[in-house]
C-alpha cells in the first residue's frame, strides 16, 4: 500500500468546512488556508457558496475533479455518505474524524458502522485514516490535514523525525514537548481506532522515507502483531529508529484503552520482550520518551552505546550519576591505568580519575583542569558516551565542551540539572551539543536506546511466516511428538524450568520460559517467534533470566537452548499443535509435558 496520496496530497475536499474558526472544520479551514499549502483545497458544505475566497461546494459529486483525500468533520451520517460517494469516485484516501464506530458505548451500532466502514474500504480500495483521529500533518510540505489546536502553536522546527500515536490529545503533548524541546517534525499522523490503516502500515511506509531517521509511537496496542513485527523489522533494516511509549500494560488501564480505541492487548511482559527482540526502543512516559528522541536525534549514529563515562565538579553527583546508570543496564568501566596517570596531571589529588571522574571544585578557577582533563580523555577506548555535570562547568567553559564534542569522537550530552542561562544554552546549541536538565531522564535514555540498538547488525527475518493457530479443545500426545524431536519424557518430576510455546492473543506463537510446573506461575515470555532460526534470540533471553535459578535447577543455558529450539522444531513440523510446555529438569531432562491441538 502507497501512500503517496494521503502523505503528499496535491488535492484536498474537507467535508463539513466551516467558516467559524471556533469550530474543529472552521480550524482545519484556517490551517489549510495559512499554512502555505500548495495543493487545491475543496471545501464541502451546502450551507456556504463560499468559504473566505475558496468556493463551496455542495457534496463530494459537485468537485471538478477526483481529490487525492478527503478530511471529513462531520457526524458519522453525513461521512458515510460523503464517503461512498468519494469512493464511487476513487478517491483514494479519507481521514475520518468522526466516532462512533463500536469505542466507548457505541456498542452493537457502533460495531455495526465499523463493519460497513471495512466493507466499504474492501469493496472499492479506499484506504481510511481513523476513525476517531485528529487527522496528520506533512510539515515539509505545510499539509495540515487536522482541526488540532497544537498546530497553532508549531514553531518551525523540522527534521527527520515522525509521531506516529492512537491518540491525537497524547500526541499532540508529545508534538508540543519535542518542540520544546527544540526537535524538528515532518510528520504527525493519528491513527485513531485504525479500521483500515495502522500504526504497522505507517511504520511500513516511513520506512521508505529517506527524510526520516526517528518513528516515535505512542500505542495502546496492536491490531495485527505479526504485520507490526514485519513492519518494524522493514523500519530497523532501513536503518530507522523506533521510540515506543505503550499503554494499557495494567488492567486498570486496560479499561480504558478498550474504551477508546477497542484495544485490549496481551500483558506488558509480552510488549516488552517483543520491543526488545525488534530493536524498538520501549519508554515509561511522556517525559523519557521526549529526552529519549531528543538525545537520538542530537547524537545520530553516535546513541546507543553501552558505556558511558561522567564528567563532573560535585563527588556526590558522580555518586548519584553512578547509581542511576547502573540501573539503566548501562556500564561505567574503569578508565585504564595508563589513562588515569595522566589525568593525574590534571586533577588535584582530592578528586578522581576512576570513572566516574571528579575533577573537583577547584575547576571554577582553573579551566586547565577541565582542558586537561578532556584532552586525556580524547584516548579512551572505553566509553561511548560522556555526561558533563554541572553549572560551574557549563557556564564557564561551554566552549571547551564545544570542542570536545567535535574533536573527541565520543558522544556528549551535557546534564545542566537546571535551565542554562541564555548564553551558555545558545553556544551549546550553535554546536548541537544536546542537553538535557533531568540526570535520571537523561540516562533512562540512553539506557533505552542502547537496548534499541542491541539487534543492529541482524540479518532479516520474516515474521510474518509464523501464523497464530487457533487452540482447539483436549490435548495431543506431547510425550509422543517429542519423541519425534529424539526427545524423552522422563517419569522423575520434580522442578525444572517451564519452557512452552503459546499463542498469544496480539502476536502468535510466543516462546516463554518460567520457574514453576505446567499448571501456571510462568513468568511469560522471553523470546519470541517460534522457529530454529531464533537460536541466538532464545540463547540470548535465558542469558537475561536469573541464572542463579538455572544453577538451582542443576540446568545449563545449553541444554534449555537445545530443549527451546526442538520445541520450535516441533511447532513448525506439526501443524496440528497450537500449543506445547515441557518441565526441564536437571541435564536437561525433560520431567513433564503436554500439549493443545490446533
Amino acid at each position: 500500500m502507497s501512500f503517496d496520496r494521503l502523505f503528499h496530497a496535491k488535492s484536498v475536499a474537507l467535508v463539513g468546512a466551516s467558516a467559524t474558526p471556533q469550530k474543529g472544520a472552521g480550524k482545519a479551514v484556517e490551517f489549510l488556508r495559512n499554512s502555505g499549502y500548495k495543493g487545491r483545497v475543496y471545501p464541502v458544505n451546502p450551507a456556504y457558496e463560499k468559504i473566505g475566497d475558496w468556493k463551496c461546494y455542495p457534496s463530494m459529486e459537485a468537485l471538478p475533479e477526483t481529490v487525492d483525500a478527503m478530511l471529513l468533520i462531520v457526524p458519522v451520517a453525513a461521512a458515510f455518505e460523503a464517503l461512498e460517494i468519494g469512493a464511487r469516485q476513487g478517491v483514494p484516501f479519507a481521514v475520518l474524524t468522526s466516532g462512533g464506530f463500536g469505542e466507548g458505548r457505541s456498542g452493537a451500532d457502533g460495531e455495526e458502522k465499523l463493519a460497513r466502514l471495512r466493507k466499504l474500504c474492501a469493496d472499492t480500495g479506499m484506504k481510511i485514516l481513523g476513525p476517531n483521529t485528529i487527522g496528520m500533518v506533512n510539515f515539509y510540505e505545510s499539509m495540515p490535514l487536522t482541526f488540532a489546536d497544537w498546530y497553532g502553536r508549531d514553531t518551525g522546527q523540522r527534521d527527520g523525525v515522525a509521531v506516529v500515536t492512537n491518540s491525537g490529545s497524547v500526541g499532540g503533548l508529545i508534538f508540543s514537548s519535542l518542540q520544546i524541546n527544540k526537535v524538528g517534525i515532518k510528520y504527525w499522523i493519528a491513527t485513531g481506532n485504525e479500521a483500515v490503516i495502522e500504526v504497522a502500515d505507517v511504520i511500513d511506509e516511513l520506512a521508505d522515507d529517506a527524510d526520516i531517521h526517528t518513528i516515535c509511537c505512542f500505542m495502546e496496542g496492536v491490531m495485527d502483531g505479526r504485520r507490526f513485527m514485519a513492519a518494524a523489522e522493514k523500519a530497523r533494516l532501513a536503518g530507522k529508529r523506533i521510540l515506543v511509549l505503550k499503554a494499557g500494560g495494567h488492567e486498570v488501564s486496560a479499561r480504558s484503552t478498550e474504551a477508546h480505541t477497542m484495544k485490549r492487548s496481551s500483558d506488558a511482559e509480552t510488549y516488552d520482550a517483543i520491543f526488545r527482540q525488534l530493536g524498538i526502543s520501549q519508554v515509561v512516559s511522556l517525559q523519557e520518551l521526549t529526552q529519549a528522541v531528543k538525545v537520538a536525534v542530537a547524537l545520530g549514529d553516535k546513541a546507543g552505546g553501552r558505556t558511558v563515562g561522567i564528567i563532573s565538579a560535585s563527588g556526590g553527583a558522580c555518586s548519584v550519576f553512578a547509581d542511576h546508570v547502573a540501573d539503566a543496564g548501562l556500564d561505567l568501566p574503569l578508565l585504564e591505568d595508563g589513562l588515569q596517570e595522566e589525568l593525574m596531571q590534571s586533577i588535584p589529588v582530592y578528586g578522581s580519575t576512576l570513572n566516574p571522574v571528579d575533577v573537583s571544585a577547584d575547576i571554577v578557577a582553573r579551566r586547565d583542569i577541565l582542558t586537561g582533563t578532556m584532552e586525556t580523555l580524547k584516548k579512551d577506548d572505553r566509553v561511548d558516551t560522556w555526561l558533563i555535570f554541572g553549572r560551574p562547568i557549563i557556564d564557564r567553559y561551554h566552549m571547551d565542551i564545544r570542542e570536545f564534542w567535535k574533536s573527541s569522537g565520543k558522544a556528549v550530552v551535557v546534564v545542566s540539572g537546571v535551565e542554562l542561562p541564555a548564553e551558555s544554552q545558545a553556544s551549546l546549541d550553535e554546536d548541537k551539543v544536546v542537553v538535557v536538565q533531568d540526570p535520571e531522564l537523561c540516562i533512562r535514555a540512553l539506557g533505552t536506546l542502547y537496548r534499541g540498538a542491541a539487534v543492529k547488525g541482524k540479518p532479516r527475518r520474516d515474521w510474518l511466516a509464523t501464523p497464530k493457530r487457533t487452540v482447539g479443545n483436549g490435548a495431543v500426545d506431547a510425550a509422543a511428538l517429542l519423541a519425534k524431536q529424539g526427545l524423552q519424557v522422563s517419569k522423575d518430576g520434580g522442578a525444572g524450568l517451564k519452557l512452552a510455546i503459546v499463542q498469544d492473543i496480539d502476536f502468535g506463537p510466543v516462546l516463554t520460559l518460567g520457574r514453576a510446573g505446567l499448571d501456571g506461575g510462568w513468568r511469560g515470555p522471553r523470546a519470541l517467534r517460534a522457529l530454529p532460526a531464533d537460536e541466538q534470540d532464545i540463547a540470548k533471553a535465558l542469558s537475561e533470566f536469573d541464572q542463579a535459578e538455572l544453577a538451582d535447577l542443576s540446568l545449563s543455558p545449553a541444554d534449555a537452548v537445545k530443549v527451546a529450539l526442538s520445541l520450535a522444531k516441533l511447532y513448525q513440523t506439526e501443524p496440528s499443535v497450537a500449543e506445547i510446555a515441557v518441565r526441564v529438569g536437571s541435564g536437561g531432562k525433560i520431567v513433564a509435558a503436554e500439549g493443545k491441538p490446533s
